[in-house]
């Protein structure tokens, strides 16, 4: 399938139109009218199957059932029902932080404030997204210890440009540390590297990474790659929290700044020898 297929597929998901309903209305949208018999060769689905969810397009407005001269056909409605499940689902999400504090004052006062040390684990890429997410916490700056050249090695790209958006607005400077001599491009949120982001390179032989750390605030949060699975540790805890910092500037002063070239985060070493 191709990319922008791919893409559709994820807003159509967004807006709540999933798994075999959003192949059926990409095929209808794409190809015009159709059979379900039609529907069904060209999707490979079973047409008791077929039915069963353009009833639910068809109640959803997405599709509607017309009579022609061979039978009933199926196409898509007008692009306007797509704007109406967006307002639905903006209309969710408003409702959703006018109740939100509620539930949060009630975690707040049965939570145990005076422990401040406490490990959490997650699994898998919504677990790591949680991680990533959870780092935009950072009050003003955000270390980290990177394997590979940037988030998007573990998620996709569109989450990945979401957290840079955001530490740019909430004005975070990240400071990653790398094993690796050469960046490519890898973001278009330009603002960030121009201003919130600097990188050095340190050498496998001093410092091999084998885990990825991020550090801010009084949390310690690693992970890595085991098998297909991504397992990640946030660690709360004051003292190890500062620890790590002065750590992390320990091998920043006898890293190699690298060089930015241009404005989407490719850099480079640039002279293997000096340091800075």
């Amino acid at each position: 399938m191709s990319e922008k297929a791919d893409n559709n597929l994820e807003v159509l998901g967004r807006l709540g139109v999933n798994g075999d309903s959003a192949s059926i209305y990409l095929y209808l949208a794409k190809n015009g009218e159709a059979s379900a018999l039609g529907i069904s060769k060209a999707v490979d689905m079973a047409r008791t199957k077929v039915y069963r969810e353009l009833d639910k397009l068809i109640e959803a407005g997405l599709v509607e059932q017309v009579m022609g001269t061979r039978g009933f056909s199926f196409r898509v409605t007008g692009s306007e029902y797509l704007n109406a499940l967006l307002a639905k689902k903006k209309s969710e999400i408003t409702r959703l932080e006018e109740e939100l504090p509620s539930l949060q004052k009630m975690i707040s006062l049965n939570s145990n404030t005076t422990d401040k040390q406490r490990v959490t684990y997650f699994k898998g890429t919504e677990g790591f997204k949680q991680v990533t997410w959870n780092s935009l916490r950072a009050e003003r700056n955000l270390y980290i210890f990177e394997m590979a050249s940037d988030m998007s090695a573990y998620v996709d790209q569109s989450f990945s440009e979401e957290v840079r958006s955001e530490f740019v607005k909430r004005r975070i400077h990240v400071s990653q540390i790398t094993n690796l001599k050469s960046i490519p491009e890898y973001t278009d949120v330009t603002e960030l590297v121009t201003k919130y982001w600097d990188v050095r390179y340190v050498d496998p032989k001093v410092l091999k990474l084998t885990y990825e750390v991020l550090i801010y605030n009084d949390i310690v949060a690693m992970y890595n790659m085991r098998g297909n699975n991504i397992f990640c540790v946030e660690i709360h805890d004051e003292n190890l929290a500062t620890m790590q910092k002065q750590l992390f500037n320990y091998v920043w002063e006898s890293s190699k700044k690298m060089q930015m070239v241009g404005e989407h985060g490719e850099a480079k070493v640039v002279d293997s020898t000096s340091k800075v």
